[in-house]
């Protein structure tokens, strides 16, 4: 009897000896040392004994790998982007004839920090951490514990706070217990402390669900100033 598109089937079931093994626990910790982002990969082998390593790794938007035989564990990968996103793998040789298969992870460079002056329109869009940016939600208390989320209730809107450039973000605020934050990138003020900076922004509110209004009511510039 013959059947066709079978609901179960099974093939190629084989038995074999093998005697080189993957690695286990790979990580990849990014790191910045203030000129370019770095990763220190690590992983456990305990059962190759005497074994080489053969790690590989790219940006996630390209195809082609970069190969480094010989590893040492742990190993630090350096000149790689800021605020870029990587695919890493490493695999067991254990002889000419003899490796495993790759084991793989992905993790996020840091950003590379601003220096003033800066400032910042909106005008390109500001959407997610791939470009620096960041979301929380939390209530700034004395003992503040912001948590970094991805439910991306800060928007990009045209129709400028005031008349400068095209766009703003904005939040449809409802409530009095809603605390998020849109967070920026980390700016270098450098090392001295004899300089004064000034911080300041435009807010603006209008009534709920209205975010392409033409007018905005309770307009204000708001600033601070600081030494460093």
């Amino acid at each position: 009897m013959t059947a066709t598109n079978p609901a179960l089937a099974v093939d190629n079931i084989s038995v074999s000896v093998r005697s080189c093994f993957e690695v286990s626990d790979l990580t990849a910790l990014a790191t910045d040392d203030g000129e370019e982002a770095q990763a220190i990969i690590s992983f456990t082998d305990t059962i190759n004994q005497g074994a080489n390593y053969l790690l590989e790794y790219k940006l996630s938007s390209e195809s082609t790998w970069t190969s480094v035989s010989n590893i040492t564990n742990p190993y630090t990968l350096t000149n790689l982007q800021f605020g870029s996103e990587y695919n890493v793998r490493v695999k067991t040789i254990c002889s000419a004839t003899e490796s495993s298969q790759f084991v793989s992870t992905t993790f996020n460079t840091p950003c590379a920090s601003l220096t003033a002056p800066w400032t910042e329109g909106f005008e390109a869009g500001v959407y997610n951490s791939s470009n620096c940016w960041y979301y929380a939600n939390g209530e700034l208390t004395e003992n503040t514990n912001i948590e970094y989320v991805t439910d991306y209730v800060w928007q990009i809107s045209g129709n400028p706070i005031e008349y400068n450039g095209t766009n703003k973000m904005y939040y449809n605020l409802w409530g009095s217990n809603k605390h998020k934050w849109i967070i920026t990138p980390t700016i270098n003020l450098g090392d001295t402390n004899t300089q004064l900076y000034q911080f300041s922004f435009d807010i603006a509110a209008h009534d709920y669900s209205n975010s392409n209004a033409t007018t905005f009511e309770g307009r204000q510039n708001c600033s601070s100033y600081f030494y460093r």
